[in-house]
């Protein structure tokens, strides 16, 4: 029974020293992400073109590849695409900021679509070379509650902990 004591004990300081720590630094803000087709001449784009986002008036950038003739769109078989938020504890620019205007390449090829940056965003920018080329972009898919979520989980996962802890010792007394 005191060897539970000491352990639950040193849960416990574990668990309010990551909660010291976690509260000492800010948590980093979530990037914005991309998804959509990639179509050349009205056709879908070949696998493992560049598809690259860029921060206007920067020299950041980032490139996924197309997959089955999309970019970022897990559900079709491409890999997640995003842009990190900006570190703003850093002195220069390594990211987005809810405001920026991103601009997409297809293949080398300057498309004029553009969407701006907000972080826990995704969107859907369907990218267009060619004869289909239209203007558009910056279309709000669906908001990532991914801190909530989180929250959720730790909000639970620490419930139980106690829970566990007070019935333990619940038993000892």
């Amino acid at each position: 029974m005191n060897h539970m004591r000491k352990t639950a004990t040193i849960l416990l300081i574990l668990l309010f020293l990551s909660i010291y720590v976690a509260e000492a630094q800010p948590p980093p803000t979530p990037p914005c992400w991309f998804y959509g087709t990639a179509s050349i001449d009205g056709l879908p784009a070949q696998d493992n073109l560049d598809v690259t986002a860029t921060i206007k008036g920067t020299n950041l950038t980032w490139t996924t590849k197309t997959e089955n003739g999309t970019y970022g769109w897990l559900q079709r078989g491409s890999t997640t695409f995003y842009i990190p938020y900006d570190n703003v504890t850093s002195p220069n620019k390594d990211g987005g900021v809810d405001g920026d205007t991103i601009e997409f390449y297809l293949n080398g090829t300057k498309t004029n679509l553009t969407a701006t940056f907000e972080s826990l965003d995704m969107k859907r920018v369907d990218l267009a070379l060619g004869s289909s080329q239209v203007d558009g972009g910056d279309e709000p898919a669906l908001i990532l509650p991914l801190y909530g979520a989180l929250a959720i989980v730790i909000g639970v996962s620490l419930g139980a902990v106690l829970w566990i802890y007070r019935k333990r010792r619940a038993r000892e007394e």
